[in-house]
């Protein structure tokens, strides 16, 4: 009986191949994949412990944050350095003392006192000012005929501190300073004087008089300032006014008196004490 050998054929070598190479491209698809999806997955739980630890610190969060230093019906009293920031014909420098009761933690009243020294500026009272071109060009020793000559040498005044704003600077949470920013206007009666030229010296020696058109002057004062609160009784303070008065003034030679409006642009810097 003869013998029947069945022979299996071989796969053809293409075939095989073929699946080995996707077998390999699967594998490392697989691999992409989980390597791309992983800093995915740490961003996120980056994002959300980040989101969980600064959730207070917002985008919108107010400027100036937790009223804790409360001044209702607290006093406070100022010392105050009073210097001229904007000056035309003089300039003056003194110091006030003011006494504020703070109604609520954003009005106060408050009155305020100060003595000032007056000098001209180099415009008016220099070697090459107004009065020694005079002297020189028509040999005359005279007051100039300029307006807002007149100054001030003391001042009262009594007004109101309007504070929008007032709380703890959320720029410098690292410290402890609370800040208040305020407007300011009031009343009062202030000093005028001017310089008297002595016509019998040197043209440049003057001496303050008082203002011949009324030693005494109503006026009113405009401003802004801000105070800024180390603790619950010590502050500094910082402030710009106007005091502002009219006086009267001959503009046309052989005309009428009109009326002149001063300008005073001052400064306020100093401390201030609150009593509790």
């Amino acid at each position: 009986m003869p013998i029947v050998v069945r022979l299996h054929p071989s796969r053809p070598p293409t075939q095989m191949r073929w699946r080995k190479a996707r077998s390999q491209l699967a594998a490392v698809i697989l691999g992409f994949s989980l390597l791309t999806s992983l800093p995915k997955a740490a961003r996120a739980n980056d994002t959300e412990v980040a989101s969980a630890e600064f959730a207070d610190d917002k985008d919108d969060a107010p400027t100036l944050i937790n009223r804790h230093r409360p001044l209702k019906l607290n006093v406070e009293i100022s010392a105050l350095f009073m210097p001229t920031l904007i000056e035309k014909y003089l300039n003056h420098m003194g110091g006030a003392v003011g006494v504020a009761l703070h109604l609520t933690d954003w009005i106060a009243i408050e009155v305020l006192g100060g003595y000032l020294f007056m000098r001209e500026t180099s415009i008016i009272g220099g070697q090459e000012g107004v009065r020694y071109s005079i002297a020189v060009d028509r040999g005359e020793v005279r007051n100039p005929n300029l307006p807002d000559l007149v100054g001030m040498s003391w001042l009262v005044q009594a007004g109101v501190t309007l504070a929008p704003l007032y709380g703890k600077i959320n720029f410098f949470s690292e410290f402890d300073l609370t800040a208040q920013l305020y407007l300011a206007g009031g009343v009062g009666i202030i000093g005028a004087v001017r310089r008297d030229v002595a016509r019998d010296v040197d043209v440049t020696l003057t001496n303050i008089v008082p203002n011949p058109g009324g030693p005494v002057k109503f006026n009113g004062n405009f401003g802004f300032g801000f105070r800024l609160f180390f603790n619950k009784w010590f502050a500094i303070r910082g402030e710009f006014r106007d005091f502002v008065f009219s006086d009267t003034f001959v503009f046309q030679t052989g005309g009428a008196a009109e009326t002149d409006i001063i300008h005073n642009f001052m400064g306020l810097f100093g401390l201030s004490f609150i009593v509790n």
